[in-house]
């Protein structure tokens, strides 16, 4: 028996020693996995990024006003509550989480190419995080090879964190 527990304790150092993090400013924190790159994009009216790895590509759309009202992002804000009140309403694989103190939508599923376009991996992970009392939102997604990529994406999305606006 203890053969066996030192075996999986060796085997969940490995799993999570085996990837290290980094912490990232993109106006907003994150932690990324240190294999992930990042790619050079520039937005034309909103604020965007990319990274990349062998096994997942991050993209993420940060957007003020072009349309999206403060009224929208509380829409999106009392939309959320209501489905984290009563999980019924959720759809499959998605998710009420709470992400540096502001409400938001995760989501993962298999990738629809007439939202994501012509992609290299078929899972995706997203997030949706609408801006309190501001004409704003996050929007993160990942594309990622397979499921065993899942939880590293879920740790980059957990892990945001926002300056205080001055």
């Amino acid at each position: 028996m203890k053969i066996f527990a030192a075996t999986l304790q060796f085997v969940a150092t490995v799993a999570h020693g085996a990837e290290s993090w980094k912490s990232v400013d993109e106006g907003f924190h994150m932690l990324v996995p240190t294999n992930w790159q990042r790619l050079d994009v520039r937005g034309i009216d909103s604020h965007v990024g990319a990274y990349k790895s062998e096994t997942t590509d991050l993209e993420f759309d940060e957007v003020f006003g072009l349309g999206y009202t403060t009224n929208k992002s509380q829409a999106a804000i009392d939309k959320y509550k209501k489905k984290e009140a009563n999980p019924k309403l959720l759809e499959e694989g998605e998710e009420i989480w709470h992400v540096d103190g502001r409400i938001a939508r995760f989501w993962s599923g298999k990738v629809d190419p007439k939202v994501y376009g012509n992609r290299r991996f078929s899972n995706v992970a997203e997030l949706h995080v609408p801006y309190a009392g501001e004409p704003g939102y996050l929007s993160i997604f990942i594309l990622y090879k397979s499921e065993k990529d899942l939880p590293a994406a879920r740790r980059v999305l957990q892990s945001l964190k926002w300056r205080p606006r001055p």
